[in-house]
């Protein structure tokens, strides 16, 4: 089941996520996305193009690396 967006955010603040997180009522980007796991985590560029994609958690390290590569290229 899908978590509604207070339950979403609440679990983010609990974390200490202080990055932009995207609910998808819809399920139109999952199914765009082909998307069959979660937690998926997408990097994005401005421009749409998909940079990255774990399909798994991540370490806020893990993440402030993989966006510290992805700003370096």
């Amino acid at each position: 089941p899908q978590d509604d967006a207070a339950t979403a955010g609440r679990v983010a603040g609990e974390r200490g996520v202080q990055y932009r997180q995207l609910l998808d009522s819809t399920q139109r980007s999952v199914d765009a996305l082909g998307l069959t796991g979660f937690p998926t985590t997408l990097v994005v560029r401005p421009d749409g193009s998909i940079v990255a994609s774990l399909r798994r958690t991540v370490t806020a390290p893990e993440l402030r690396s993989l966006l510290m590569r992805t700003l370096a290229a």
